[in-house]
This record gives structure tokens, sequence and C-alpha cells, in this order.
């Protein structure tokens, strides 16, 4: 069985060495062989190349219509009243985008939601132990597991309110900026 799969991969590994089909699928025109391309820098430095391996092309080029790009800021301030309306989006404006010498108005980007509510864990004060010893009483901090609830909003643009507890009876009011 080895030696079989060794003939079979002997025998297939020449296939997978043969050189690949060039790239063009035209064939180089006659005027082209053993011809030269220059290449003349900003920097006043010249590079030549063999036409028979090289060819310049042109750059490609985007074409921008600004009436299908007007139309498309159109659907997307639909989009967002539609959204507003339900009540599932608040908006920051984005930077105006420049298109074919025109400044088009820029798009929405949505922030979904306007709740947050978040788990929190860690190691921290876990309270006091104290311990009586006659007329002497010891307290000492107790470590552990601190766990933890956070509400926050959105209550204007980019800026947040929160409000956490947790299971050490403390509790923490933040307030945020979402950039």
């Amino acid at each position: 069985m080895r030696a079989a799969l060794l003939v079979i991969c002997l025998a297939a590994s020449p296939a997978f060495a043969v050189e690949p089909p060039p790239l063009s699928p035209k064939p180089q025109p006659a005027y082209l062989k053993g011809g030269r391309i220059d290449v003349k820098l900003k920097s006043k430095a010249t590079y030549r190349f063999s036409a028979d391996k090289w060819k310049v092309v042109p750059r490609p080029t985007i074409a921008v219509d600004p009436e299908r790009i007007a139309l498309l800021y159109a659907e997307i301030e639909r989009l967002k009243g539609e959204l507003a309306q339900a009540g599932k989006v608040q908006s920051h404006a984005l930077p105006p985008v420049a298109v074919a010498n025109e400044t088009v108005a820029s798009p929405i980007a949505p922030v979904f939601t306007k709740n947050r509510i978040t788990g929190l864990a860690g190691f921290g004060p876990a309270g006091l132990r104290t311990k009586d010893q006659g007329d002497d009483t010891m307290v000492r901090q107790r470590t552990g597991l601190v766990a933890g609830l956070q509400y926050s909003r959105i209550i204007s643009g980019p800026w947040s309110l929160a409000v956490s507890a947790q299971s050490n009876v403390s509790g923490l009011v933040g307030l945020g900026y979402d950039f």
C-alpha cells in the first residue's frame, strides 16, 4: 500500500511543476519583441525594462456619479428617519464627504441602543471581620470576590450616565463619553 501511494505521489509531482500559463491571454505584438520600456521618475532617475517581460497598462479610473450618490444619501436619510421614529436609533453625524469637487452631506452612523446593562466581577474588599478579645475588638478587612451590576444610558449625543451597585455594599455613579 505504501509503495502504491509513493508511486502515485511521484507520478503526480511533475504536474505541479509545470510553469503556469502567461497572465496576458493576448500574444505580444511583433513590433514589441526585443523592445524596451524606459521609465523616468521625478527625481530624474531612469529605469529600463524589457518589453518582452513587462507591459504598460493605463491606471484604472473610478467614475463617480454625483446624482447616484445624492440618491444614496437621500435613502440613508429616509431609513434614519424611520429608525428614529421607531425609537431604535440615535445618530452621530460624520464629517462631510467631498466627491468630484462637490461637498455632499455625510451619512449618519447609527447607534442602536440608548441603554446598557453590564455585569461586573472582580477581587477586592468584601467586608470587615471583627473578633472580640476581652476588652479589645480586632477589626480586619476581608477581601474576596466582588460582583456587581451597572446600568448606563446615553443622555445627550456621545454623553452617558451610569449607576452601579456591588456586592460589597458600594455604589458608583459615572459619566461617560463615547468616541
